[in-house]
């Protein structure tokens, strides 16, 4: 009885949105994350992670043993506002694979949180996979906070081409199915993500944000599959920088089939340029 009095106070509150609505909200949550930071055109921040020498190894293992080794290098990442994020190494090496090694530090660590959702740059593409999808939205208010359910179901297996989510994050990009978003349409944010893809397990991501005046950032995602074979989190400790919030270590803990790892980042040393 009480949970039939619960779903009946619960379902006036449950109206359907109007199909036209949902690209202008993700837009506008699209244009939130790329507002992060106001003001800040572009930083450089040194790097240091627990993996470089285990990595180093890795590479190095087919070397003979006389032949010397690199040193570890020294990591710098670069972020700009219309360029992205990068990672460099500031040691100039004479190693070909030292270079594929960095490579592989960018895809991996250079996690720009701005650009992880609703990519800006992907805009046009975003809104061409909305228009050849059947779209529907609902609005829910739960616990005094509205929430918009968008379900997007594509009519045949589509490649999204990053268009939804960024590649920093291990999350399918082609074949999806069906992608589901919940959206915080007060502060403009994504807090739920499902993806249902044709050859992978279905995704389940979860946002949570760090509310700061104006904005709010991304500092925690949580990766997980109904089965339980797949979780991952990735979390971001900020500190206030010379005005803003900016990360200063980032914890990946991923579990997935065949892997079991941790990943740890530190930044230090931050260089700023604004407008």
């Amino acid at each position: 009885m009480r949970f039939l009095i619960a779903l009946i106070l619960i379902l006036p509150f449950t109206i359907p949105a109007t199909v036209s609505a949902s690209p202008d909200l993700i837009e506008g949550v699209s244009t939130h994350y790329a507002q992060l930071h106001p003001g800040l055109e572009s930083y450089r921040v040194k790097l240091k992670t627990n993996k470089i020498n285990e990595m180093l190894d890795r590479m190095t293992s087919s070397m003979p043993n006389d032949m010397p080794r690199p040193d570890a290098p020294e990591l710098m990442k670069f972020w700009d506002r219309k360029g992205g994020t990068v990672v460099r190494s500031v040691n100039v090496t004479a190693f070909p694979y030292m270079n594929q090694m960095i490579n592989r530090f960018s895809q991996r660590f250079a996690i720009d949180l701005g650009a992880l959702f609703m990519p800006a740059a992907k805009a046009d593409e975003r809104a061409d996979l909305l228009s050849a999808a059947v779209v529907k939205s609902t609005e829910a208010e739960i616990a005094d906070k509205k929430i918009n359910h968008i379900e997007i179901r594509f009519k045949q297996p589509t490649d999204l081409s990053a268009a939804f989510y960024g590649t920093s994050l291990d999350l399918p990009q082609r074949k999806i199915n069906k992608l589901t978003l919940d959206i915080d349409p007060v502060k403009m944010i994504l807090i739920h993500m499902e993806i249902e893809a044709e050859e992978e397990k279905p995704l389940i991501v979860e946002i949570r944000h760090l509310d700061i005046t104006g904005n709010s950032m991304p500092r925690e995602i949580i990766i997980t599959s109904p089965d339980g074979s797949i979780d991952e989190r990735i979390v971001t400790t900020f500190k206030k920088i010379d005005g803003y919030h900016l990360p200063v270590k980032q914890e990946r803990k991923i579990r997935r089939p065949g892997v079991d790892e941790i990943l740890l980042v530190d930044f230090s040393n931050y260089e700023l340029k604004r407008n």
